[in-house]
């Protein structure tokens, strides 16, 4: 067959599939009507045999009881054959009907009846031994069901019951018969008449909905089971019923596609069969009858272990509302209401909870009619409603539906994160916006690590689980990933979906996301018009998207409900109509490269640096009738933020980032441009022109020109004080708004803890070598070296004005490879003061001072916190310049060693003064104080106040802010780095200090992190003191607690956020008391990001200076004491997860 011809046949069977919809019946998959006669046909139920107390093998045992021809039983020579009557037992099964708070028994009509297994049970009768012997298991019974999805028709585990049911009714007419005999079944287990009463008691309440059976999940079909991975007809719904009297269970399945079918979803609903309406009423009025006469199983899910309890409300039509019991019995807690069993609904409710409940909580995931209907059923019962409050998504429509049933005090709206504390367990809300509903999402049990998701995921069926269009597929693939983080983050065990009432697999949201992306790839990379017009299905099995031939298969065989828990799929359609050219776009940007003698050059984006992009076309909807053009990115009030995890991601993602959008942004004026007089509408709704867009373009141009002029502020919202901090959860480090130059557009940016490009000094993982257009041969030479020489001159800066509450203006460079100089300029523009100034961007470094400061500036102070080689060596650039040297002054701490670069002392280069301990100095209309730190990081380094707005630039004496190992100290230096941080800690409070900013944490940090860092250390001295021969080792200090070896793991294991980031120190200490001490060694190893020592620092005394002299020489084989290998990363894992073990069961052993 030809490729054009399975496609279009694909696409037909495709097309016709069910398709999930939470807002609506779709005719589904189905070609024969669903409640036409079925035809005779044989079925084998399988029976799960019991373990016997000699630990003989399980086995799987076939046996007949539903829509099953009974094996002839051949009587041997003291058997007799005797039959029973199907007939007079199928006359006393009854169904229960709900209307207006009565019951009534119907029963089984014809219509329902051909859908049985309608033959006579026969036994052999033993006389002399008073047994009647029968085909069929009746202990330890398995109602298994043969169901395919997409195959079967609606109602297989229903009937299968109701058969098991006649059955046990004619077992019962012959034991009547046959006084004083007993039963011996299939598997040989002989059971008296009391047994066979009791088996029956039990079925009749399972057949008549009774909330009052025992009935349990059966963990073993869940998919992470022993019990599943061994017995291959497990999977889905299973319950295990037992009778009141306790002696007799049975497990059975309740089909995945539902109890009496699903209307919702395939229109193939069988309620109105059970209820005695013919099939032709039943499928014609499906909708009304499963409104009204739906049922309830109600299943304890066994999972809740501190006397909460939990039931699945399973629905006869696929709905699946859970509701939580206090310990107490006070308070109960509804997740969802369904819109199907209204006649029943408050009577399930009010068994489940009972008479001592008095308060009702309701948590609606999203809007929809078939998850919030039911409100107004609830209401109709004045007991109900006077106790219930309903907690709505804020963002979600419809609230007022809510409001209007029980008043606008009842209805509480949840905003994304908030908590819900119920009884003994904790709930958390998880909005998913813009993707199944608009505000809508998921509600995690996070006391017993489960994740209701509602209809954010679709339904978990190979037909179709939920529709996703191409206009909403980012918003899906967004959805799916905060799901796989947030259960990553919680330890989610298992998912239930709104319309799949099973313990599922948490990777159904990655398989989900696999789908969503296929879709997008296929249309934005391959073929445009893939998936428009009817759309297609596109289905995940196992984690891989499925070929046509297996999409096929699955549709002409079905598929298991067992089969099933591997499977997601979604209908995709595409609604697209046109398209930029991101190749165009893309080859349009260019990157600033600056050589020594300063020029520029315009460097194109390399193919090795395209493979870190997102490289697909920009999509659109285009209305001529409106002029319109409809994109689905933002493009007003645009915050670009970074999912980057410290220890986890790779360097770059939020430059990654702004290249992304920059190209998106340039596609949009594709469009623009090829529609003249058309305007464009963002994903929110905004509706801008092509003047709005040419100046949002041209914002960009700046910005990835870093273009020292551009209108760039740092945004106090994502400072840890801020009152927007606290409130929007993905705030916290370097935050920029951005302006353009005529000021009609802004953006915000968020720029990585971890650098724009990367760390080099810190972990070496620098991308400026990929940045700048290397081959990738140049790139690993680079990597090799022990300080990158591409990334020395081409490093560059943002130019980022901070919040001056003085006079004049303050700006922090925010260097690519995590260093951020700091420059005052005074209000008359004729004075500077710059605090350190970093050794990469040698190339640039100049030019931007000059920018900043003006051509006004006649004076320009700096002042090095220390005289380590990546706070100074740049002074060697400055140098360079006439202008800028001539009007040159350092400050230099007064007991710190000069430094020495190819044997030049860089402070001899400028004329300079000293500062003392404690020295007041005021510069650029600010007032600073020198706190000298001795003996600790460098001899005779330190920090400098910012008294005017009461900021701390504490250069090294603390580390960065990295849990990776933010400071490396030795144990000969362990007093040194106690008291500087003792005396950071006492400055900062008694000056009323506001923001802590280090040498490598380029952001307002939380100035309690000089304590922090403190008892990082104090800690460390205790298990020295305990344990002298200890090694050394992470300690790690988050929120002002020592952290465990569990959370040490975890964190090593998940990485941290920008934002958790904020709450952490850390210290690597190393035990050098065995080692003789190098007396030429002046200083110990500064450490950033775990780093190890290294050295362009390595400080040697010169006798014949006046002062000592750190020489820096380029070859040295030691690499700066600011940087670490990534081998440190790796080390330092080691030593977090074995040495702080020790340390924890030794501080403990202390206590």
């Amino acid at each position: 067959m030809k490729n054009k011809t399975k496609n279009k046949i694909a696409c037909s069977l495709l097309t016709a599939t069910m398709i999930f919809n939470g807002a609506g019946s779709i005719i589904g998959v189905y070609a024969q009507e669903t409640i036409e006669k079925l035809a005779p046909q044989t079925e084998e139920t399988e029976v799960l045999k019991e373990s016997s107390k000699t630990n003989e093998k399980e086995e799987v045992v076939e046996e007949t009881t539903s829509l099953v021809e009974k094996k002839a039983l051949k009587a041997t020579e003291n058997q007799s054959k005797v039959m029973a009557s199907y007939e007079e037992a199928i006359k006393e099964v009854t169904n229960p009907k709900w209307d207006n708070g009565q019951k009534t028994d119907v029963p089984v009509s014809n219509d329902l009846k051909a859908k049985l297994d309608t033959s006579n049970l026969s036994a052999l009768k033993n006389e002399k031994a008073k047994t009647l012997t029968v085909d069929i298991q009746l202990k330890n019974t398995y109602l298994a069901s043969k169901y395919l999805n997409g195959k079967s028709p609606a109602g297989e585990s229903y009937y299968n019951m109701v058969n098991f049911f006649t059955d046990v009714k004619q077992i019962k007419q012959l034991l009547k018969d046959n006084s004083g005999y007993s039963v011996i079944d299939s598997q040989g287990n002989q059971l008296d008449a009391g047994y066979i009463d009791e088996l029956h008691g039990l079925i009749a309440q399972i057949i008549d909905f009774d909330t009052s059976t025992n009935l349990k999940y059966d963990k073993d079909s869940i998919f992470n089971s022993k019990a599943f991975q061994t017995h291959k007809e497990l999977g889905g719904t299973d319950v295990i019923a037992t009778s009141r009297e306790g002696h007799v269970s049975l497990k059975f399945h309740i089909d995945s596609h539902g109890w009496w079918g699903y209307d919702l979803g395939a229109h193939d609903s069988i309620t109105g069969l059970p209820m005695g309406y013919d099939a032709k009423t039943t499928y014609e009025n499906q909708r009304d009858l499963t409104s009204k006469y739906a049922n309830f199983f109600v299943i304890e899910m066994g999972y809740t272990d501190n006397g909460d309890k939990c039931y699945m409300l399973n629905a006869t039509d696929l709905e699946n509302p859970m509701i939580y019991v206090s310990a107490d019995g006070t308070k109960a807690f509804l997740i969802d209401v369904d819109m199907y069993g209204q006649n029943v609904l408050n009577k399930v409710i009010k068994d489940v909870i009972g008479d001592k409940c008095k308060e009702l909580n309701v948590f609606v995931t999203h809007n929809h009619p078939d998850h919030i209907n039911n409100l107004s059923v609830i209401a109709s019962d004045s007991k109900l409603k006077a106790m219930t409050k309903v907690y709505w998504p804020e963002n979600d429509y419809n609230s007022q539906y809510g409001e209007n049933i029980f008043g606008k005090d009842k209805i509480i709206k949840l905003k994304d994160g908030d908590k819900i504390q119920f009884s003994k367990t904790t709930f958390q809300f998880i909005e998913i916006p813009n993707e199944h509903t608009v505000g809508g999402g998921q509600l995690a049990d996070l006391t017993h690590k489960v994740l209701y998701v509602g209809d954010t995921l679709g339904a978990q069926i190979h037909l179709g689980g939920t529709n996703v269009s191409m206009s909403s597929i980012d918003y899906w693939i967004a959805g799916t990933e905060k799901t796989e983080k947030y259960v990553a983050a919680y330890d989610i065990q298992y998912f239930i979906g709104g319309h799949t009432p099973n313990l599922g697999n948490t990777a159904f949201a990655t398989w989900v996301k696999t789908a969503c992306q296929y879709a997008k790839d296929k249309v934005l990379k391959e073929d445009h018009s893939f998936g428009s017009g009817r759309g297609t299905t596109i289905v995940v099995e196992n984690g891989k998207v499925i070929s046509e031939e297996r999409q096929i298969e699955m549709l002409t065989q079905g598929v298991s409900d067992r089969d099933e828990l591997n499977i997601a799929s979604i209908s995709f359609r595409n609604d697209l109509n046109a398209f930029g050219d991101y190749d165009k776009a893309i080859h349009e940007v260019i990157i600033p490269r600056y050589e020594k003698d300063g020029s520029k050059t315009n460097q194109k984006v390399s193919e090795l640096l395209k493979n870190h992009l997102n490289t697909l076309d920009l999509g659109a909807i285009k209305n001529e009738k409106n002029k319109t053009i409809t994109t689905f990115i933002q493009l007003k009030d645009v915050y670009l933020n970074s999912e980057y995890l410290n220890g986890k991601s790779e360097a770059g993602m939020s430059y990654y980032n702004m290249l992304n959008f920059y190209t998106n942004v340039k596609q949009v004026k594709q469009l623009l441009d090829a529609n003249p007089g058309y305007s464009v509408i963002d994903s929110q709704k905004n509706k801008l022109d092509k003047a709005y867009i040419d100046e949002l373009l041209g914002l960009l141009d700046q910005i990835n020109d870093m273009n020292p002029k551009t209108n760039l502020k740092y945004d106090m919202d994502s400072v840890y004080d801020s009152k927007v901090f606290n409130q929007e959860m993905t705030r916290g480090g370097t935050d920029v708004i951005a302006t353009s130059q005529e000021g009609n557009v802004s953006l915000k940016f968020h720029i990585d803890s971890h650098g724009w490009w990367g760390y080099d000094l810190g972990a070496d993982d620098s991308i400026t070598s990929l940045v700048m257009g290397f081959d990738q041969k140049a790139i690993d030479a680079d990597r090799a070296e022990r300080e990158s020489p591409i990334t020395k001159q081409y490093g560059n800066f943002f130019v980022i004005e901070m919040e001056n509450a003085g006079k004049g203006k303050w700006y922090m460079l925010n260097g690519t490879d995590l260093e951020n100089p700091i420059i005052y300029v005074s209000s008359d523009g004729k004075e500077a003061f710059m605090i350190d100034v970093d050794f990469y961007g040698e190339n640039v470094i100049n030019q931007v001072i000059k920018s900043v400061i003006g051509d006004k500036c006649e004076s320009l102070k700096i002042f090095l916190t220390h005289n380590h080689g990546d706070h100074v060596n740049n002074l060697a650039q400055i140098a360079k310049d006439e202008r800028l040297k001539e009007i040159t002054t350092l400050v230099w701490p007064e007991n710190e060693p000069h430094t020495k670069l190819n044997g030049v002392d860089l402070v001899e280069l400028f004329d300079y003064t000293t500062i003392k301990d404690m020295q007041p100095i005021i510069a650029a209309d600010n007032t600073f104080q020198f706190i000298e730190i001795p003996d600790e990081h460098t001899p005779g380094g330190g920090q400098l106040a910012d008294l005017t707005n009461k900021v701390l630039y504490s250069g090294d004496t603390l580390g960065a802010q990295v849990h990776l190992g933010g400071g490396t100290v030795m144990m000969s230096k362990i007093d040194s780095w106690l008291n500087g941080a003792l005396k950071s800690a006492k400055y900062i409070e008694e000056n009323d200090i506001r923001y802590n900013i280090g040498g490598h944490t380029p952001y307002l940090n939380n100035p309690q992190f000089a304590s922090w860092v403190a008892k990082a250390i104090q800690c460390g001295k205790e298990q020295l003191v305990s344990d002298p021969f200890w090694k050394g080792g992470l300690v790690i200090v988050e929120n002002g607690k020592i952290v465990d070896s569990k959370r040490m793991g975890e964190i090593f294991a998940k990485g941290l956020s920008d934002r958790d980031e904020l709450n952490i120190a850390s210290i690597n200490f190393i035990n050098d008391l065995d080692h003789k001490e190098d007396p030429d060694d002046n200083q110990v190893p500064d450490s950033n990001n775990n780093q190890t020592p290294n050295n362009n620092d390595n400080q040697t005394p010169n006798n014949n200076d006046k002062k000592p002299i750190v020489d820096n020489q380029q070859t040295t084989f030691v690499k700066t004491e600011d940087q670490s290998l990534l081998a440190g990363f790796a080390l330092t894992a080691l030593m977090a997860f074995v040495v702080s073990v020790v340390v924890y069961k030794k501080r403990k052993e202390n206590e």
